[in-house]
């Protein structure tokens, strides 16, 4: 197959959409099967990122996404590269078709909490991604959640829709060395029990929410810390420094892929207050490291986590206290669940996204 895939977000610092598209297509190329890939780029050297003579040609395109100008130029690419299959891994699409095409929808947040959003990006959303919703080949969701979400808003054909769940790294599953742990401890002043957060500054991630629950807990909490990592935005900045747990909070703005897997791996128990998501990697790949987790119980996050986690309301900050303690306390019921969630979380592979992913491929080829 000539396989063509949106590759603008694939960059050497990437997150989400973009290193979903890495590794989705590295594990294409390494397949050893018999296709031919076009990446199309904005100019991000993507070369280092394949193996050497793999069957990679890199197309560069001057669109951004979200742009105006792809609405014309995407189409006019694949036209002159004519692949079987074109995959755009996010909502960054055009009307036009000029190929089978596969799309991918993370999640309906543009649409669930569109008040937050500038009214162009509404009018975005509104008149180009319902279009090329309905008009897409196939549409791949990461939950049911999100599949239940996209027929409702965007009304696509429910055939079309596919629950195709992500994979956790196995780099959350490597055993690490009490001298390594014990450096990282040290280098970060974590030797007292820490509770583990992962933000970003979107509202709906809720983590002041987070910061308040273990204000209310502290005394009871012995000397445990709160470790807060990412991007946190200015209202999570503001409760923290206005906390009176405020000398018991860390904020680490950034954490890198290498040592993402030690905080997740040291931490008595990961919280996680999100009150959306498409899918919840973080619970997953806490869950892999070995962490206990508690999770709010709103939209995908328990299909995700399944029976290995405590859950909480949250818009009810008496649940998240009450589970906070509960497991705090519990050291039996936190073996448990990091032994269950080990487990969990090793059925949740890229191998078996990207084999599911290339089967609506051949369909679509087949014209099935």
């Amino acid at each position: 197959m000539k396989i063509a895939v949106d590759a603008r977000m694939i960059s050497r610092h990437m997150h989400g959409i973009g290193r979903y598209a890495h590794l989705l297509t590295g594990r294409f190329i390494r397949s050893g099967r018999d296709d031919e890939f076009f990446l199309l780029h904005n100019g991000e050297p993507l070369k280092h990122l394949y193996p050497e003579g793999a069957p990679v040609h890199h197309v560069k395109i001057c669109s951004p996404p979200l742009s105006i100008n792809e609405q014309t130029e995407l189409p006019k690419m694949l036209g002159i590269i004519g692949p079987d299959i074109f995959h755009a891994p996010s909502i960054a699409v055009s009307i036009f078709k000029a190929c089978r095409t596969v799309m991918t929808i993370h999640d309906m947040i543009p649409f669930v909490l569109e008040g937050r959003l500038r009214p162009k990006n509404i009018l975005y959303r509104h008149l180009v991604l319902k279009r090329a919703a309905r008009s897409a080949d196939a549409i791949l969701v990461d939950s049911e959640h999100t599949r239940k979400d996209v027929l409702e808003l965007l009304r696509p054909e429910p055939g079309n829709v596919h629950v195709v769940p992500l994979g956790v790294d196995v780099l959350f599953f490597r055993e690490v060395s009490l001298e390594k742990m014990k450096e990282f401890r040290s280098r970060y002043r974590l030797e007292a029990p820490y509770f583990f957060t992962v933000v970003t500054p979107k509202p709906h991630k809720n983590a002041p929410f987070i910061v308040r629950a273990f204000e209310k807990l502290a005394d009871k909490l012995d000397d445990a810390l709160l470790v807060i990592g990412g991007l946190p935005g200015d209202d999570l900045r503001e409760a923290v420094r206005s906390s009176s747990a405020a000398a018991r909070i860390r904020l680490v703005d950034y954490i890198s892929d290498d040592e993402l897997p030690l905080f997740y791996r040291g931490a008595h128990i990961f919280l996680f207050a999100s009150r959306y998501e498409g899918f919840g990697l973080p619970p997953l790949e806490a869950m892999a490291s070995g962490a206990p987790v508690i999770t709010s119980n709103s939209t995908s996050l328990p299909e995700v986590v399944g029976d290995c986690g405590l859950y909480f309301d949250p818009s009810r900050q008496e649940e998240l206290q009450s589970a906070m303690l509960k497991l705090y306390d519990d050291s039996a019921l936190r073996a448990e669940l990091s032994e269950k969630g080990r487990a969990r979380a090793s059925t949740f592979t890229w191998e078996r996204c990207a084999d599911m992913t290339y089967d609506i491929y051949r369909h679509l080829k087949k014209g099935d």
